[in-house]
């Protein structure tokens, strides 16, 4: 309907030139300009809906990929060691090209040039061959700029992700980095790609704006050539003064788009590339939806379990089997790099195993619904990380809740105590931008936040590590109540405290299970020199 209003212009001048100028009658004048102007109006109307209408679907995009993306951004981090936010990027690159919509209006308004042109060859065939040729000469030079431009633009982007990529791993191991006094050294390492990165990119905007300007060119001598063959035809009567400068405006309205579309290129291709990318994201995480299974006992079958990281040539994890039924507590232990902490994240279903499975309750633990399976599972990795926010919120998964289910998780966690000293309780801000808690206070959270909602299945690796005396009593306690209760309980660690409470003892060794028993029956069987015997015993 826009495209249709905007032929008012072109048809107003050719009634003002041929009957107006002729007739000399104001009040068709006063009617036609009347009518002009209506059409206008509306013409600009729809613009400002058709950009609303886009900011809104621009929204509706980032609001119906966000959720799943993340969710298959923080699996490939766990399960490939890939944290590359580039798919975030490029959400918020198609949400901009959407919102911002120069590009993607000159796509809407590109398909009208066959009916532009058919008005101008009704005004003469000569005009209309002259606009076909132009608009030929235009494509021919959009042809060239996907051609020669889309390398270049997917080149400047890997750069740009490879130079983010070591700016991150320099952000990350900022301490080591300064520790060392190599902050020159860091600096030209990110230096390096970030000139490459900006290399290719000029590269890239070179190219487009030269076939921006060749097509800004092209399309001024059109309209030259446009005026110059009407200026013939006028003069020989077999057009009007109206006619020719009708073509002219429906000319440049009809190859507006074509220009347009040449000189967002880097936009379009980027757009394109972005949509390819996150295509190839979410189709990788697509997976068929879980059956929901009853909230589960706790009996854990782990089947001939391998796991080979990526890009390894060896597994780490070489065909481990055993079982627990609800309730029991087994001590895992074996020095380091056997696999322990690999073991704990394949048995909560964080990584994917290269063969084998560990069952829950009979369900493959990647088979369960992921929100279920978390309302059954608590597991407190090696180094605790808490997500920025509260306490409160951390300790409740970000889950809506009471304050008592909080406040009894803590409790469960040893936890309440420590928490009420903080400067706002459980209100206090903790993680990125919030107080930074130490790394004992932060294990203990990291446990409250385990045990919330007093799950069937429990992982713990390390859980003491940083713990004081009065911190480890407090995590026996907490384990106790715990097994009490029946949960499932797989705790890694060497210390007597903890160990002392266990039902079975497993011992890993280069990613294999060596023995696995009865707790007393392994330590008989144990010299005092094994991983952790001595202080198990």
């Amino acid at each position: 309907l826009s495209n249709v209003l905007l032929l008012a212009l072109p048809i107003y001048s050719l009634q003002i030139f041929d009957r107006v100028l002729l007739s000399r009658s104001m009040d068709t004048l006063w009617v036609l300009s009347a009518g002009v102007l209506i059409a206008l109006v509306c013409a600009v109307l729809l613009e400002l809906f058709r950009g609303q209408l886009l900011l809104r679907v621009a929204n509706r995009l980032s609001l119906q990929f966000e959720g799943r993306l993340m969710g298959e951004l923080l699996l490939r981090a766990s399960r490939q060691g890939d944290r590359s936010l580039q798919s975030v990027r490029d959400l918020g690159a198609l949400r901009n090209f959407v919102s911002a919509p120069q590009g993607l209006v000159a796509l809407i308004d590109a398909p009208w040039f066959p009916i532009y042109l058919l008005v101008v060859y009704l005004l003469h065939p000569v005009l209309g061959h002259a606009m076909l040729a132009g608009a030929l000469a235009l494509v021919l030079i959009a042809w060239l700029t996907e051609r020669l431009g889309s390398p270049l633009v997917k080149s400047a982007g890997e750069a740009a992700q490879q130079a983010q990529r070591r700016l991150d791993s320099m952000v990350h191991g900022s301490d080591a980095i300064l520790a060392h006094g190599v902050v020159p050294q860091a600096a030209n390492h990110w230096g390096q790609a970030q000139h490459e990165s900006m290399s290719i990119g000029s590269q890239a905007a070179a190219t487009n704006g030269n076939f921006a300007s060749a097509a800004k060119a092209t399309r001024l001598l059109l309209n030259v050539l446009l005026t110059a063959l009407g200026a013939y035809l006028a003069a020989r009567d077999q057009i009007t003064m109206g006619a020719m400068i009708a073509a002219n405006i429906i000319t440049s309205r009809a190859l507006a788009p074509l220009e347009l579309l040449i000189g967002a290129s880097r936009q379009l291709i980027g757009a394109r590339l972005s949509w390819q990318r996150l295509g190839e994201v979410l189709q990788a995480g697509s997976e068929v939806p879980a059956t929901r299974l009853p909230a589960p006992l706790g009996r854990i079958d782990v089947e001939q379990l391998i796991y080979m990281p990526p890009g390894a040539a060896q597994p780490t994890v070489k065909g481990i089997s055993f079982k627990l039924e609800p309730g029991v507590f087994l001590g895992l232990i074996g020095p380091s790099g056997s696999g322990k902490s690999t073991l704990a994240r394949l048995m909560v279903g964080i990584l994917q195993p290269r063969s084998g499975l560990v069952r829950l309750d009979g369900a493959d633990v990647l088979a369960w619904d992921r929100a279920d399976f978390g309302k059954a599972c608590g597991f407190l990795p090696q180094d605790v990380q808490l997500m920025e926010g509260t306490v409160h919120q951390n300790i409740a998964r970000f889950t809506e809740t009471s304050d008592e289910e909080v406040v009894a998780a803590a409790q469960a966690a040893a936890a309440h105590d420590m928490i009420l000293r903080l400067p706002q309780g459980y209100m206090t801000p903790v993680g990125p931008g919030g107080l930074a808690l130490s790394a004992g206070q932060r294990q203990r959270v990291g446990l409250a936040r385990a045990l919330f909602g007093s799950p069937a299945f429990i992982v713990l690796d390390e859980p003491n590590s940083n713990l004081d005396t009065d911190g480890e009593t407090a995590l026996a306690d907490s384990l106790s109540r715990a097994k009490e209760r029946g949960a499932t309980l797989v705790v890694i660690s060497h210390r007597p405290s903890v160990l002392g409470l266990a039902d079975q003892l497993a011992i890993l060794v280069d990613g294999q299970l060596q023995q696995m028993g009865p707790k007393q029956d392994i330590l008989k069987r144990t010299q005092p020199q094994a991983v952790g015997a001595r202080n198990v015993a």
